[in-house]
């Protein structure tokens, strides 16, 4: 019986230290305590801010196939992101994360969504786009889906 308790108490220790899910944007902050990036840099003002946006404000608006989508899309984006070594410059960040959401959108099939879908993303991303190139790129991919 001791031995059970011991190896039921290791086991909830190395839990909590292993990977979180990709169902959550924790990834994000987790990321940031060992990248120190800063509330300017990609993890926390792009990553986590639109990770918690989207799960905040577009989940709930989805469409069942948008959920399914968005589900795809966010474990795509950081199991990508898990790929980036953690000390990678801070300035060089940004674009390998671009390249990750072309590559996840496109994997997932961003433009077989409803319009629908399509618009309820844009409304988020456009509620909390940093600048006006993050909302541009957005509608320069939803330019590549056929309407």
């Amino acid at each position: 019986m001791n031995s059970f308790v011991l190896v039921a108490g290791f086991l909830a220790s190395a839990s909590a230290f292993a990977a979180p899910p990709t169902d959550s944007c924790h990834f994000y902050l987790e990321r940031e305590s060992v990248s120190q990036c800063g509330k300017q840099g990609y993890y926390l003002d792009f990553g986590y801010k639109l990770c918690s946006a989207y799960t905040r404000q577009a989940l709930p608006a989805l469409s069942p196939a948008g959920r399914d989508w968005f589900d795809q899309t966010r474990e795509c984006l950081i199991r990508e992101m898990r790929r980036v070594p953690s000390n990678l410059s801070c300035k060089k960040v940004p674009s390998v994360a671009l390249q990750h959401h072309v590559s996840c959108y496109e994997e997932t099939r961003y433009c077989n969504l409803s319009l629908y879908d399509r618009l309820v993303m844009g409304r988020a991303i456009a509620s909390q786009s940093r600048d006006r190139g993050e909302f541009l790129g957005f509608l320069l991919f939803n330019a590549r889906c056929a309407y």
